[in-house]
């Protein structure tokens, strides 16, 4: 009988793998299950070790000793557990161990198994919103709903009315453009810094003074201008630099409502990040505040963090671990302040680095391995950046900037953001000139700008973004016009590009494309002339 009942078990089929990893021999007589495979088992008689495998499709069910459906097999519980720490300072090695723990003053994120300072919450100035931490500074009452500024506000209601306020205070465009100044061209008297702005007033939303270096004691900017003194024609002598970018900087917010951000990093200062790494909590709230100071100084009205190092050591060391960004939010509320976030045009991008390269037509010449390599300082810190700028221009010829942008926001969607929020949090950048010396011989040719911008603004607007930033290699005669046609663009309530049949991107000039619904007049009403229309002559001839 027992005979039988082993030859009625041979229709699984003998299987005789060159090594059984973790089998230490028959435990006795019976059908005992394989530690390392749940589709193997042992049949062991009279000292003899017979290794059975099930048909396809089977696990080895040791409860009622036979081959069986996979949802009836706890395989888990036959398996040993294989301790991970791959990647990981700190955590659970998944096995009831740990891969190690952090020092003091630090926490482990038991996420991403990295040791980070911990967050510190915060609430200053705000009766609702998010403290930064995962938690809450409040909820309104009744009524009311929590702004952007942390500050709870009337909810807009047109009830019964036909015009007239919502009763909720206007919120601030959801789109804006900006523009970097490169101070070291021609800003070294206070008529030069006029100049600078002259490019951005009525042209752009936000102007960033390049470029600050990181330091211990906050910021410098040594052998350029900001950091100098200049002779003003006001004083008749030369004062510091930083009260004539201050007065320009005011000058530009009354008058034309641009906000100054002062840019810190670029690629000459990519390295000089390194010593977050070695401060304490303690140190990186002094630091925090110390460039709060600069930025005060200038009467600016925040920072840009241009980050452009190379390495995800980097990465890793100096932002991620230290929590920096958030340092610098606590110290420069939301209520007050701006915070950007600009990075490399696929620092953002999801997926894998081949999946990347091959989402761009044509596939990028290369799969490049640090793509989307900020997006856990992103996702880290999303709460304490106002807006992820990404340097679409700032990588090889081809690189198209709306799948940049497009690959930017499937990566923020995944975090389970909405589509609408994640898209208004980006900014694509738009380069004028070219770095990489022409552009004959590729098939889009993003590298060289001009004949580009409006098709980039319209898809802006068309996606929701949260804007469109330039960097200029051109005169301030050649790019403030192009700064004017696009400003008008970013701002309008909707544009669209017209492609040419067949065409990816538009070959005419930056005008080509640019144009606003005009749809959804009243029945009834007399039209009203539309903001702006494309006219064409008919040759009746």
């Amino acid at each position: 009988m027992s005979l039988t009942w082993v030859v009625f078990l041979l229709w699984a089929g003998t299987y005789r793998p060159a090594q059984a990893a973790a089998w230490s021999g028959c435990p006795g007589t019976g059908l005992f299950a394989d530690p390392s495979d749940c589709t193997i088992y042992h049949s062991c008689a009279n000292g003899i070790d017979t290794v059975m495998k099930c048909a396809s499709g089977l696990y080895f069910n040791p409860t009622v000793g036979n081959c069986d459906w996979p949802q009836n097999v706890d395989c888990a519980a036959i398996l040993p557990c294989t301790p991970s720490c791959n990647g990981k300072q700190c955590g659970s090695n998944g096995c009831g161990g740990y891969c190690g723990t952090c020092a003091s003053g630090k926490t482990c994120n038991n996420v991403t198994g990295q040791c980070v300072i911990p967050c510190v919450p915060s609430c200053s100035g705000k009766a609702c919103g998010s403290d930064g931490c995962g938690g809450t500074c409040g909820t309104c009452a009744s009524g009311k709903t929590c702004n952007a500024t942390g500050h709870c506000t009337n909810v807009p209601s047109c009830v019964g009315k036909s015009c007239g306020s919502g009763g909720a205070a206007a919120a601030p465009a959801a789109r804006y453009q900006g523009i970097y100044l490169k101070t070291w061209v021609g800003g070294w008297t206070d008529t030069g810094v006029a100049n600078l702005f002259t490019a951005v007033n009525g042209n752009g939303d936000v102007a960033y003074v390049a470029f600050f270096q990181p330091v211990v004691a906050g910021l410098d900017c040594p052998q350029q201008s900001p950091c100098s003194t200049m002779w003003s024609s006001a004083a008749g002598a030369n004062v510091p630099a930083s009260a004539v970018y201050k007065a320009a900087i005011a000058n530009s917010y009354a008058n034309y409502g641009v906000r100054t951000l002062l840019a810190i990093g670029g690629w000459s200062y990519r390295n000089d990040f390194a010593f977050l790494a070695t401060m304490t909590a303690a140190q990186l709230t002094t630091w925090a505040g110390q460039v709060k100071s600069w930025v005060d100084l200038f009467g600016a009205h925040g920072i840009d963090i241009d980050y452009e190092a190379k390495t995800a050591a980097q990465w890793q060391s100096e932002l991620v671990q230290t929590n920096v960004l958030h340092y610098l939010r606590v110290a420069m509320p939301a209520s007050k302040y701006l915070i950007t976030f600009t990075v490399g045009g696929l620092a953002a991008a999801y997926g894998t680095p081949s999946s990347v390269q091959a989402a761009f037509n044509p596939p990028l010449s290369q799969a490049y391995p640090n793509a989307g390599v900020a997006l856990s300082v992103i996702q880290a810190n999303w709460a304490d950046i106002d807006r992820v700028q990404l340097m679409t221009y700032d990588g090889e010829p081809n690189m198209d900037p709306r799948v940049c942008a497009k690959l930017a926001v499937q990566a923020f969607t995944s975090w389970g953001k909405a589509a609408s929020e994640a898209a208004a949090k980006l900014l694509v950048g738009a380069e004028l000139g070219s770095q990489f010396g022409g552009c004959s011989g590729t098939a889009l040719g993003w590298c060289t700008q001009e004949d580009k911008v409006g098709l980039l603004a319209s898809d802006v607007v068309a996606k929701g973004y949260g804007g469109l930033f330039y960097w200029s290699n051109l005169d301030a005669s050649q790019s403030i016009p192009i700064y004017r046609s696009t400003y008008s663009v970013v701002h309008s309530a909707s544009a669209r590009a017209v492609l040419p049949a067949g065409s990816s991107e538009s070959s005419s000039l930056h005008l080509r494309g640019l144009r606003s619904d005009v749809s959804g007049r009243q029945s009834g009403a007399a039209a009203a002339p539309a903001a702006r229309y494309q006219g064409i002559y008919l040759k009746t001839w």
